[in-house]
């Protein structure tokens, strides 16, 4: 009967086994995908972003500075908030000459390299090109010939001098005593005429000659700046050398961009005008119109203003306090008392001020806790 019961129980016991040894290969065989994983985060799927991506393509919208001419002003320079042009969305920036051509990058191989300038902003005929011209410097070693192998050789020394390269560094190849090769490890720079010199314990009457490699750019001539630059990209192209970048800054006298700290911030009402005549309105409450409550009609309308001292206006919407007879009467009660502009929005409808950015202001009222003046009256 024991014995019944504990075979019972091994079975038992296998069965389990098996189902979980099951259950884990279908867990191993069913990986989460990164789709899966970004979903259960809350994050955006690859999937997702490649869809996004796609619909971008279709629409003709172009990543990075590609797509910085779609920005551009209508033809009649005047940006628009509502389309069919895009708006600035980008400051605009100073146009120049080029001033300096700075390598990033020497390169190697370089024979007679072609220096173009262009602008990431601005498309060709926008701007007159500059005139630069690549210096190239003296090469490297590009290799070392054996002119005589000599003989005794065991573990010779190539020592290369000359007027102004350095950093060579050339390994000797010897078979049977006699050298057979050379290996250039790094061929330095700046060679103009380089002498070999091989040493050995024992080893006698080597001789080598070194074969001077392609130049590497390592300055700039600006023979004419050119005109109106934003942005110069410079490019570099050579039927042998590669590797060669650069960095052109524009400089002298500036034309257009956005001076910075020229307008003060707007301030409340009139008096608080910045030096583009710009204010926030204050709103006036009509307490007559519903007794015991503060009533505001307010009105979306569209409107120019320059945002910037140096840039043109540009197409805004925003908010404006319409004219009730509470409010003019609430306006003329003030001390001192306050006008309405009687802005004519049509459709027999008046505005108190000029639409201006963030106004009109609303100031609430009310009371807080333990906080009143003698009177008991509420403080905004």
């Amino acid at each position: 009967m024991n014995r019944r019961k504990i075979k019972v129980l091994i079975c038992c016991l296998l069965a389990v086994a098996v189902a979980a040894w099951s259950v884990g290969d279908a867990l191993a065989a069913k990986k989460a995908t990164k789709d899966e994983v970004n979903k259960k985060l809350g994050k955006v799927t690859p999937s997702e972003q490649k869809a996004a991506a796609k619909r971008a393509k279709d629409q003709g919208i172009l990543p990075g500075v590609a797509a910085l001419a779609a920005q551009a002003p209508d033809p009649g320079g005047v940006p628009h908030y509502f389309g069919p042009y895009g708006n600035w969305a980008f400051s605009p920036l100073p146009r120049g000459p080029v001033a300096t051509v700075t390598p990033m990058s020497p390169g190697s191989g370089y024979t007679a390299p072609v220096v173009t300038i262009e602008d990431a902003y601005l498309p060709v005929g926008a701007f007159t090109p500059a005139a630069v011209t690549a210096v190239l410097g003296d090469g490297p070693i590009a290799s070392v010939t054996v002119i005589s192998g000599g003989s005794g050789y065991t573990a010779p020394v190539v020592t290369i001098t000359d007027p102004t390269g350095t950093g060579a560094e050339v390994l000797a190849s010897v078979n049977a005593g006699v050298i057979v090769d050379f290996t250039v490890i790094n061929g330095g720079s700046g060679y103009t005429a380089p002498v070999v010199t091989i040493t050995d314990a024992s080893g006698i009457d080597a001789d080598a000659s070194a074969v001077i490699g392609q130049a590497s750019i390592v300055s700039f001539t600006i023979n004419n700046g050119g005109s109106g630059y934003m942005a110069p990209v410079v490019t570099i192209t050579d039927s042998t050398g590669t590797g060669a970048t650069a960095d052109a800054i524009i400089g002298g006298t500036l034309a257009g961009g956005m001076r910075k700290f020229v307008d003060s911030m707007p301030g409340l009402g009139p008096s608080g005008a910045n030096t583009l005549g710009q204010y926030i309105p204050v709103a006036v409450a009509d307490t007559t119109a519903h007794q015991g409550s503060d009533y505001y009609e307010i009105a979306l309308v569209e409107y120019s203003e320059k945002m910037h001292s140096d840039l043109p206006a540009t197409k805004l919407r925003g908010y404006v306090q319409l004219e009730t007879p509470g409010t003019l009467a609430a306006m003329a009660a003030m001390n001192p008392p306050l006008v309405s502009k009687h802005i004519d929005l049509g459709g027999g409808l008046f505005a108190v001020d000029n639409p201006h950015y963030l106004g009109p202001l609303i100031v609430a009222k009310g009371r807080a806790h333990g906080v009143a003046s003698p009177a008991g009256d509420a403080k905004p």
